[in-house]
């Protein structure tokens, strides 16, 4: 078979998909969900092991195809299964997922990628150096960059695989563990007139202010240039 074809086919692959799965999600409004809340709540009670297996396998595949529904997935998470259990679940599914589309974008996609993100990732070799460690998890904290991006471009760097689960892992959890349990405040919701309540206000405003807050951490913490070394 030719190499040629075969790169592209598997190209072609990876952004059919995702465009495929988004359009499949694109009607998954939370009116709809609010709608449908009895009918779902009460599938996932009576199936509850085989429900959180097809959530958090959907969570893996769409995360390591690129797909950036992280946010929507870590609201249902907190939706449908709590907040425990949803940030726990969400927290390792999110962290597998994205360190699926690193492997992809290291080892099978790598010429594509390097030759359409060389710029950014010369860029972030030249200003970051033995630092990357760090960098990533800044990264991860504070959502400056789509993680989609961070994905792809850690892969085309040296950073160790282990370290960037890990990372990914620990940089994740704040930001996943706040919109789950914006989720879990959204599931008292019967109908949308009654959206503004003072949970859900509070959530979502702890939403807006993470990054100032992790920022102002990080400076702190920035001197701990031999993290995960």
């Amino acid at each position: 078979m030719n190499k040629t074809i075969t790169k592209k086919s598997i190209i072609l692959l990876f952004l059919l998909l995702p465009i495929y799965a988004y359009y499949q999600f694109n009607t998954l409004t939370i009116n709809n969900i609010v709608e449908y809340k009895s009918i779902i709540k009460n599938t996932i009670n009576h199936h509850f092991i085989i429900s959180a297996i097809v959530f958090y396998m959907f969570v893996i595949i769409l995360t390591a195809l690129y797909l950036p529904l992280d946010i929507i997935f870590s609201l249902l998470s907190g939706y449908f299964f709590g907040f425990w259990f949803g940030l726990i679940f969400m927290s390792f599914s999110y962290s597998v997922g994205s360190t699926l589309s690193f492997i992809i974008s290291r080892y099978l996609l790598f010429a594509y990628f390097n030759n359409k993100f060389y710029l950014k990732y010369k860029t972030i070799n030249q200003h970051v150096g033995k630092d990357i460690n760090l960098y990533l998890l800044s990264l991860r904290l504070i959502p400056i960059f789509p993680d989609v991006l961070i994905n792809i471009i850690m892969g085309l760097t040296d950073i160790k695989l282990k370290n960037f689960y890990l990372i990914s892992q620990i940089g994740t959890l704040l930001s996943i563990g706040i919109f789950v349990n914006a989720g879990l405040q959204l599931s008292t919701l019967n109908s949308l007139h009654n959206i503004i309540s003072t949970p859900i206000i509070l959530s979502f405003t702890l939403i807006g202010i993470m990054p100032f807050l992790v920022k102002f951490s990080l400076k702190k913490i920035s001197s701990n240039s031999q993290l995960f070394k």
